[in-house]
């Protein structure tokens, strides 16, 4: 996404940043915009939706999981699963939705980048299997 724009507007300047601190430097009037997750308002900005993305789950080639097409959040109830730390965005909206549907989800490990998700996923921790496979 980042090459695609900056390939088209080769003058304008891109920086990223955490979603935690760019509202800051939008409000302080450091930077023009932010292009980000949907986060909680805030009345001093305006919100404009530039599209959608799917959320994906990655399992473990063992998984039964791997036969699905697609799964449900309440789908993944009876699974433990590895994701983000409370607090980020991501996950605070996958938490938030599942609130508001009735359900949580367990959740037996935190790490706070892709790869570690990764890592840990490919290492079986986390991943929900099909009992064949245990």
């Amino acid at each position: 996404m980042f090459v695609d724009f900056k390939n088209r507007y080769p003058e304008t300047s891109l920086q990223a940043f955490s979603t935690i601190f760019v509202r800051e430097e939008v409000l302080a009037h450091k930077v023009d915009l932010e292009i980000g997750l949907c986060g909680t308002s805030d009345k001093r900005l305006v919100l404009l939706p530039l599209g959608s993305e799917p959320y994906e789950l990655f399992v473990h080639s063992g998984s039964e999981l791997t036969k699905w097409q697609a799964v449900t959040l309440e789908e993944l109830i009876q699974h433990a699963l590895v994701k983000y730390p409370k607090g980020y965005l991501g996950r605070n909206l996958v938490d938030n939705v599942c609130r508001e549907q009735g359900f949580e989800l367990n959740t037996v490990m935190e790490a706070g980048s892709a790869s570690s998700l990764l890592q840990l996923v490919e290492a079986g921790i986390g991943g929900p299997f099909n009992q064949k496979n245990c």
